[in-house]
């Protein structure tokens, strides 16, 4: 399941192995005349790892490989990479960064009778994606913790179909600790997203919620909030949220 070296100061390990045979009886994603095969997924992960006193920084990869018997213009190789690294700068203050790349292919809908070879191929598009997280948070008191968040995405696909978008979030996280086992949870967020054709669209999330231990390890999130919406049509609404997380 797991093969360790340790390399220095990092610990490397072969995560896993995987391999894999599935069968698809509409590969092309197609209303008529679909197409049957089968696939044969090969793939591994790998990842290093540091850790000091008080920070630790890790790298992850992995790369598969999909064979299609009878429709090899398929055949296609996926990858992601993972860099994430957190630290206690000092008692109060502590950060954390993650950066994740990675490449798959996305189903795109063609209508109509029948589909050219190209067609067909393109009906998978390739994409590449790219999300960037970074939480600073300090404890202010034994009961009351802020965290600052922000994030941006960024994805990519390989036709003229599908425009690229960007995405920046920011967010502000307020915990405060009611007794042992409830903290209090207020958060607010804001996102945005923009296209390459100029189009945008973003939201402001006020939310107030709980945390509830059940054991140390165990506890859930319960809450609810408000979800103010710049549309991409100019529109302006109000939608409400719940929150909802279980979480060993």
């Amino acid at each position: 399941n797991s093969l360790s070296f340790n390399l220095k100061v990092f610990d490397i390990k072969i995560k896993d192995i995987t391999m894999g045979e599935t069968y698809d009886d509409n590969i092309t994603y197609a209303k008529k005349e679909t197409k049957e095969d089968f696939i044969t997924k090969l793939g591994i992960g790998i990842s290093a790892l540091y850790e000091s006193k008080k920070s630790t920084l890790e790298v992850a990869g992995n790369v598969s490989h999909e064979a299609f018997a009878e429709n090899s213009i398929f055949d296609n190789t996926t990858q992601d990479i993972t860099l994430g690294f957190k630290s206690e700068l000092s008692q109060y203050d502590r950060i954390s960064l993650k950066n994740v790349f990675y490449n798959d292919v996305t189903p795109l809908f063609f209508e109509g009778p029948s589909f050219s070879a190209n067609k067909q191929a393109s009906s998978r598009i390739p994409y590449y994606k790219n999300r960037f997280t970074v939480d600073y948070a300090r404890d202010v008191s034994r009961q009351l913790t802020f965290k600052v968040k922000y994030a941006s995405d960024v994805d990519a696909f390989e036709t003229n179909t599908l425009f690229d978008s960007f995405v920046n979030k920011a967010g502000l996280e307020v915990n405060y600790m009611l007794s042992v086992t409830t903290i209090l949870l207020t958060t607010y967020d804001f996102s945005n997203r923009q296209f390459e054709d100029k189009q945008d669209a973003s939201i402001n999330t006020i939310a107030q919620g709980v945390r509830q231990y059940i054991t140390k390890k165990l506890y859930f999130d319960i809450g609810g909030g408000l979800d103010f919406v710049d549309s991409y049509k100019e529109d302006t609404f109000i939608e409400p949220i719940v929150l909802s997380a279980l979480t060993y």
